[in-house]
């Protein structure tokens, strides 16, 4: 049965602690705004006001997870974002996907400029070895599809990862996603989406 082995609902007072992880976050959003953000982009960070609430929940928690020895790490439906660049940054080897073409406006070439690997593939058929990263992200994304489609994605995550290598997801509290998050009621002080959801993290590791 896929079950995840760690659930949990974010907490805005998780956040004081996260304020390290999140000023270096901040020095690669302004490196992406001075590099023409896509319109993808431009719709995950608001420029002016700063992270979209749930990111700075979503980006510094998944981070906490990292090792300090360098990974190779699959950003699953990722972008050309901050999350992806300070990943890179640390030394890690990165590998980012999409589904589709949002990533307008040469997003594609400037990965390739960073080192960083890209590619858009079917998340449930993933053109990789078994085995081959040490560690996966899909970050606020299983809440836009069907539970069935959110499990083969998990799946074909989990097959792409080694043994003990964690696949690291956040989702907002949808219907269709019920399943991912904790059985209790989110606490008064869970980050909410803007549209008033809470956000929840969950790991599923290879066994």
């Amino acid at each position: 049965m896929l079950k995840p082995t760690i659930s949990l609902w974010s907490r805005k007072s998780d956040l004081p602690g996260f304020l390290p992880m999140l000023e270096k976050l901040k020095e690669y959003k302004r490196l992406v705004k001075e590099e023409k953000m896509t319109a993808w982009d431009a719709e995950v960070f608001d420029i002016d006001s700063g992270f979209r609430p749930t990111r700075r929940w979503e980006f510094p928690w998944a981070l906490a997870f990292l090792e300090n020895n360098p990974q190779y790490i699959l950003n699953a439906r990722g972008g050309y974002d901050p999350f992806s660049l300070l990943l890179k940054d640390l030394g890690h080897f990165v590998t980012v996907i999409r589904e589709r073409s949002v990533l307008s406006d040469g997003a594609d070439r400037r990965f390739v400029k960073k080192g960083i690997h890209f590619g858009e593939y079917d998340i449930t058929n993933l053109p990789f070895p078994d085995r081959k990263f040490d560690m996966v992200f899909c970050l606020c994304y299983p809440q836009y599809f069907s539970e069935d489609h959110t499990r083969k994605t998990i799946k074909e995550l989990l097959r792409v990862v080694k043994p003990g290598g964690p696949c690291i997801i956040t989702v907002s509290d949808a219907e269709n996603t019920k399943w991912l998050v904790p059985d209790f009621e989110p606490p008064s002080d869970a980050m909410m989406t803007f549209g008033g959801r809470p956000i929840a993290g969950a790991i599923f590791e290879k066994g």
